[in-house]
């Protein structure tokens, strides 16, 4: 049994590693910092690298992606990123619509609302009905929203290591229901919620989770950042930090080798 992408062991449940050690024969690992882990479980495990570093890509430059979306060339572009799934959504669309507007009404910005492939189309019109008539709503040019905005405002997830891996500076939140946030909180073995910062090992990018996520402190905590080129700096140089932690891209190959190497034997 070859397990790719381990479970999040580092972060709670980490009894879980027992029945891996019994079950599985080797780890493959995305993330740098899970490796002493296993180690320290003598459980089989490489690093194979992330798989974001080979999927990460634009297909459009700048010039091209601002033309296509009629976007001003002299406002500051904002990427808005409410969440993957419907209840991520439900939870963060109106604190997220009423920190664009208080953002607006300080900077002169334009907005990209993206919406995610899974969200279904009756979100997505959510999405729509709430954001300005002024307001971009995407639902594909995801990579090149993040990529070309000098701001993203994400839920935590996935996309908040895309985004860095673009290089752009970032604020992530987070928000749940309080009779599933509360008692989640106290199985959970970390401090930070985005994986950024997780990977990081300190905290590199603004969080405001749950009660602190409020369209005011969103609102301050972007317009703070917009108007610093030197907290911009040294995000960007933190970024390409992270990128270099988590290897080159070829994490696809990796995988394939180890499994070549499990069902035939060691190869050259």
């Amino acid at each position: 049994l070859l397990y790719y992408i381990s479970p999040t062991v580092w972060a709670w449940r980490s009894g879980r590693l027992k029945t891996i050690k019994r079950t599985v024969d080797k780890m493959l690992l995305i993330f740098p910092f899970e490796k002493a882990i296993y180690d320290g479980h003598e459980i089989p495990a490489r690093f194979v690298g992330h798989p974001l570093m080979h999927k990460v890509r634009t297909r459009l430059n700048r010039a091209e992606f601002i033309e296509k979306y009629s976007l001003p060339p002299d406002a500051k572009i904002i990427a808005l990123l409410p969440g993957s799934r419907k209840i991520e959504v439900k939870y963060h669309l109106p604190a997220l619509a009423e920190a664009a507007r208080r953002i607006r009404s300080n900077f002169q910005a334009a907005f990209l609302w993206v919406a995610a492939e899974s969200l279904e189309p009756r979100w997505v019109d959510r999405l729509r009905a709430l954001a300005d008539d002024r307001d971009k709503v995407l639902t594909e040019n995801a990579y090149e929203a993040m990529a070309f905005s000098d701001l993203v405002l994400s839920a935590c997830g996935t996309a908040n290591l895309e985004a860095a891996l673009l290089g752009t500076p970032l604020i992530a939140f987070y928000r749940l229901s309080p009779l599933t946030y509360y008692p989640f909180r106290r199985l959970v073995k970390i401090k930070d919620y985005s994986i950024v910062n997780i990977l990081a090992g300190k905290r590199i990018i603004p969080e405001l989770i749950q009660s602190r996520f409020t369209a005011n402190k969103l609102a301050l905590e972007a317009l703070k950042l917009l108007q610093s080129d030197e907290q911009r700096a040294e995000m960007k140089a933190e970024f390409l930090r992270l990128r270099r932690l988590l290897g080159d891209d070829n994490a696809p190959a990796n995988v394939a080798r180890e499994l070549e190497k499990l069902v035939f034997g060691q190869t050259a």
